[in-house]
């Protein structure tokens, strides 16, 4: 099998930009939050902030183990240090219910569903020292699916 090598950019190469890590980390599909040991958010991407309607400095340090959105039993699995993956139904009611964090006023009575993946960063010794948690929106795909299953029922009356 012939090895394949990376290719080669000049430094003007707006390609070479486009590779950045970062620049990928930004830009991916679905929304992305980094958490240290202690469940206190330190980073998230540009897609988290578009999800949310959130900016970054409003949210930093908000701890994860106290979303009002997630499951008390993936809450526990995750600290656990099992991965967890589950569909939510995120109402920002909840949110603003519970102070979690300030929400947009746009938001209020808004209800995203979306496919949650918890995944816990641990060390060599099997230590937690971070989380990483990865949000899909299939908010579009349950409003379709409604509303096709409404349209089906009615017809069969």
């Amino acid at each position: 099998m012939q090895k394949m090598d990376m290719p080669h950019f000049s430094t003007h190469n707006p390609l070479k930009k486009e590779l950045n890590l970062e620049n990928i980390y930004q830009k991916l599909p679905i929304g992305i939050e980094l958490y240290d040991g202690e469940g206190n958010l330190i980073d998230l991407n540009e897609t988290d902030e578009q999800l949310f309607a959130i900016k970054r400095t409003d949210i930093i340090g908000i701890n994860l183990f106290e979303n009002p959105n997630f499951p008390a039993d993936q809450i526990h699995r995750l600290k656990k240090g099992e991965e967890v993956a589950f569909d939510c139904q995120y109402a920002f009611d909840k949110i603003k219910t519970n102070q979690y964090y300030h929400i947009n006023p746009q938001q209020e009575n808004t209800i995203l569903y979306l496919s949650i993946k918890c995944l816990p960063l641990k060390d060599e010794d099997e230590n937690i020292y971070g989380y990483i948690i990865m949000f899909s929106d299939e908010t579009e795909k349950s409003v379709s699916y409604t509303h096709l299953r409404a349209h089906e029922t009615l017809r069969h009356l």
